[in-house]
């Protein structure tokens, strides 16, 4: 009876989490569609993940706050995370939330903020512990499975941040508008971005380069 938003399977693929616009949160068994936990968060769930050792599940609303909660209960974990300059945009009548991702050790919440700011975020006590400076604007946000690049969305291209150094490299081919989506290759010698202008760009990570644009339709 309520819009469907932010829907994600856990690793094991055992558990389907999904987010109503009454700000519900709901936990199913992926197998017999029983519902397994129900939670509500404040305004409507718009992106959400469960952590890879499938302990915590990530909800973030439209008003760019972020919720952390037992994957198994759904009872909360701390206090909502609420990262400033961490806010919606908007293509006409395309509403884009923002973007974040989850460290491979299940421990971190990483944003990617308008105000210039790339931030990891403990998950135990939603304390921020590290920042790197990137581009102001919206931005995609992804990264690689080494975990040694992240890839942001910036107008016209996409900033590539060595996470090691926070040394920053800018790719643009000049595409109009920015990224609305990033995601690396399994091996991290790719990324791709799909662009608000309707086409997927395929970087070169090592190069900073794009090796190749598709275009197929107009969204």
């Amino acid at each position: 009876g309520a819009w469907v938003n932010g829907v994600t399977y856990s690793s094991d693929g055992k558990a389907l989490a999904y987010g109503g616009d009454d700000g519900s949160v709901h936990l199913i068994d992926a197998r017999t569609r029983s519902q397994l936990a129900e939670t509500f968060v404040e305004r409507e769930p718009t992106r959400m993940a469960f952590t890879r050792d499938g302990s915590k599940l990530v909800v973030q609303t439209d008003g760019g706050s972020i919720y952390v909660r037992d994957a198994n209960t759904l009872r909360p974990i701390g206090h909502p995370i609420r990262p400033h300059g961490f806010r919606p945009s908007f293509l006409q009548s395309y509403y884009r939330p923002p973007h974040f991702a989850l460290t491979s050790d299940g421990r971190s919440v990483v944003t990617a903020s308008e105000d210039a700011e790339l931030a990891w975020w403990d998950l135990q006590d939603q304390r921020k512990t590290r920042t790197l400076e990137i581009a102001r604007g919206y931005h995609a946000l992804a990264l690689s499975g080494d975990e040694r690049t992240a890839a942001v969305g910036i107008d016209g291209g996409i900033q590539l941040v060595d996470l090691r150094t926070g040394a920053t490299r800018t790719a643009n081919v000049g595409f109009t508008g920015t990224v609305n989506w990033l995601v690396f290759s399994p091996d991290g010698e790719i990324v791709v971005s799909a662009n608000d202008d309707g086409a997927v760009t395929l970087w070169d990570v090592a190069s900073a380069k794009p090796r190749e644009t598709l275009s197929a339709h107009s969204h």
